[in-house]
């Protein structure tokens, strides 16, 4: 290939690539500020075939132990000993890596109740150069404080940092797992695509994180090696090394760093490095994934998927191939594009009868099953109270409850499975001074219990979660509170499967970020909304109904997002669905009828709505104002009481591939400056006109079919200015 040679000399003069890792050094330095080799001295060649320096004690490649330099008692040279306790804080357990100027220890942290932590030590001595140190010095105080302001479910918390006998050390979270390169290479049979996708939806949404901080953070180094598979295959992003803030009006990156096969042409010194540079790394890291073929023994050379795995799909196939486009502008423009059809991929596979699951069909590790506890209000069990139980639990016990009425707050503070045992409603937990569940772990599961939150104005959620992944299943939640249901933070992402979620304040509400999938649930009946989306949360909702909330179905504002798929929305007051303030949500091949409005879009609202059946409301289908600016795509918006689509107060709109008819008021109203664009629509038989102009009313109407209303096809008055191209009008 004309570009591996990027790899292979120096991208301009004065530097020098090192030997052993490939990255950029000053042409003077005698050794690789990234990882320790030596320029000047003799190297050691590891049995995997990587270059080490000579007085290198483990392979910086593989951390085989390099027995040239193994002490005569057979261990490494300036390691932190077992059971040494650093900083009189944190106990050292074990070393579990090792890299070319330091290593990562596992500890725990006796001042927090012996809480298992990574320790990550950086060595600066192992550089000779004191113009170099300084520089290791500098690249890992940023690394640390560029993580200490990162909060994300995908990214290991920095908690302390410190320097200690002349080397710099991270204290972060434990992940309790191994590396996507090391499961790889355990692994026998390619991966299949259900796994991939939910894989790749996770590594979406923490690159999403990154991209959308203010500056953006480039990650440049996502690979295999840099992402660790915790017990449950939650991802994790590690080593924030290279990352690098997004430095606009910049043409190039200054320094040149990634790892080949992975890295794009531009971060070889082509262009500046941003967004659109992790996403051809996560194409690279999919690649192998789908077939098995590291692209490092061939940079910037991807063969199609299919040649060397025919059971991925094409659709994949054409989203990674994308993604690894040389030219940054040819592939995808953003995280989120990629996020949305892999997020429609996951449903056509799940159509397709080939079930993602939720939880890994099989497990990487092998755990014992504790004993389970048993709570009964008789006194004959072993405990009286869920609470006493939680307190004994070890992680991975499973608490069966017996019917009654439990009056206590639950803190969830460990991984366990709480089951209601007893028909539907015999078991009840109920909290007047808390919410009913608090979540403070990151897994746990409830199921078939009935929770009633009767705090009132003290404002409590039935359920509250501010981080970590909940289970709930078969559960019946009403909350006098805030909410029923709380999701808030980035790190709240629980699975909410047949549940029914009613007769509270709110039914569902995420903010700060917050995720999580609601499937196969019914909530109704909410004094406020239904379901409340706001500050970039983004939930996946499916198969639910969502029904008679008082103050409309569903809300979508202040940069809420979410995708909806096979809902349906019904019976609500005020609109089926509002969407406000920069609202963006994905409304699929759902049924939003009987309510006042469908969906009402205003204050630059937007949002994209496929396949959906929009009928038989009292007011609008659809109103648009005040700049809101959605896309209807193949909708069907249909014996409405006043308008299909109402458009007004400068509000726009894209409508194509819509059918509407039936409905008493015009097919589509325009005024008061609405400018919408209407392609390749079909408005008939209306009972009043079927598109209906005044008061300075725009749009613009493309090859549209207006036939059989009852009024003329198209009625413009005065100062209006549509444009009419390509259409039929009868």
């Amino acid at each position: 290939m004309k570009f591996f040679n990027y790899f292979k000399k120096p991208v301009s003069s004065g530097k020098k690539s090192c030997p052993a890792c490939n990255k950029e050094n000053r042409g003077d330095a005698k050794f690789c500020i990234f990882c320790a080799t030596s320029f000047s001295r003799g190297n050691i060649i590891c049995v995997c075939g990587a270059s080490n320096d000579e007085r290198a004690c483990f392979c910086q490649q593989c951390a085989r132990p390099l027995e040239a330099n193994m002490s005569e008692e057979g261990k490494e040279i300036d390691s932190l000993a077992i059971d040494s306790i650093l900083m009189s804080r944190y106990k050292i357990l074990e070393r579990i890596g090792v890299g070319g100027m330091g290593a990562v220890y596992k500890a725990i942290d006796i001042r927090l109740g012996n809480k298992i932590v990574a320790v990550k030590e950086m060595n600066a001595m192992a550089v000779i150069e004191i113009e170099d140190r300084e520089s290791v010095l500098e690249a890992f105080r940023k690394e640390a404080e560029m993580l200490a302001n990162l909060n994300h479910p995908n990214i290991p918390r920095v908690t302390d940092y410190f320097n200690y006998m002349g080397n710099q050390y991270l204290i972060m979270d434990f992940i309790d797992g191994i590396t996507m390169a090391s499961f790889l290479k355990i692994t026998e049979d390619l991966l299949t695509e259900s796994r991939i996708i939910e894989w790749a939806l996770q590594l979406c949404e923490v690159l999403n994180y990154l991209h959308n901080q203010s500056p953006s953070i480039i990650f440049r180094d996502l690979k295999p090696a840099n992402i660790m598979i915790d017990h449950k295959e939650n991802l994790k992003l590690i080593d924030f090394g290279i990352a690098r803030l997004f430095k606009a009006g910049k043409n190039s990156d200054t320094i040149y760093l990634g790892t080949p096969g992975y890295a794009p042409p531009e971060q070889y010194g082509k262009s500046q490095t941003d967004a659109r540079s992790d996403i051809y790394s996560l194409g690279a890291t999919l690649h192998y994934l789908t077939t098995g073929r590291d692209p490092g023994t061939s940079p910037f050379s991807f063969s199609p998927v299919r040649n060397f795995n025919p059971h991925i799909s094409e659709a994949l196939e054409n989203l990674i191939m994308k993604a690894v486009k040389f030219k940054p502008h040819e592939r995808w423009q953003n995280i989120i594009e990629m996020k949305q059809v892999l997020s429609s991929l996951r449903t056509q596979v799940e159509t397709a009868g080939i079930k993602v699951p939720q939880e890994p069909s099989t497990s990487i590790y092998k755990t014992e099953t504790p004993n389970p506890l048993v709570v009964s209000l008789s006194g004959l069990c072993d405990y009286q109270t869920i609470s006493e139980a939680i307190k004994v639990a070890k992680a991975g016990t499973i608490i069966y409850v017996h019917s009654g009425i439990y009056r206590e707050g639950l803190i969830l503070d460990r991984a366990v499975e709480i089951i209601g045992e007893g028909k539907e409603g015999e078991i009840i937990i109920e909290s007047e001074n808390s919410s009913c569940i608090l979540m403070e772990t990151e897994e746990a599961s409830i199921r078939n219990l009935t929770l009633r939150c009767t705090a009132g104005i003290k404002k409590y959620y039935g359920v509250d979660i501010p981080r970590g992944r909940l289970v709930i299943e078969d559960c019946d939640i009403r909350s006098d509170s805030l909410a029923c249901i709380g999701i808030h933070g980035a790190k709240a992402a629980p699975v909410i499967r047949k549940c029914k979620i009613h007769d509270g304040e709110r039914g569902i509400v995420f903010s700060k970020e917050g995720k999580g999938n609601i499937e196969e649930c019914e909530i109704f009946c909410n004094k406020k909304e239904n379901i409340k989306i706001t500050e970039k949360s983004d939930p996946f909702i499916k198969q639910s109904k969502i029904y008679k909330g008082k103050n409309g179905g569903i809300i979508i504002t202040t940069k809420g997002l979410g995708t909806f798929e096979e809902c349906e929305i019904y019976d609500n007051t005020l609109s089926g669905i509002i969407i406000s303030r920069e609202g963006n949500p994905i409304i699929k091949r759902c049924k939003i009828y009987n309510g006042s409005r469908g969906i009402l879009v205003s204050e630059n609202g937007a949002g994209l709505l496929e396949e959906c059946h929009i009928f038989n409301n009292t007011k609008s289908g659809v109103e648009i104002l005040d700049r809101g600016n959605p896309t209807l795509s193949h909708c069907r918006i249909y014996d409405g009481n006043l308008q299909g689509i109402y458009i007004y107060k400068k509000g726009e709109g894209t409508i194509k591939n819509c059918e509407l008819s039936g409905n008493k008021g015009a097919g589509i109203e325009i005024t008061s400056e609405g400018n919408p664009i209407i392609k390749n629509c079909k408005i008939f038989n209306g009972k009043s006109y079927g598109i209906y102009i005044w008061l300075k009313g725009a749009g613009t109407f493309e090859e549209c079919e207006i036939f059989g209303n009852v009024l003329p096809g198209m009625e413009i008055g005065e100062n209006c200015n549509p444009t009419v191209k390509n259409c039929t009008i009868n």
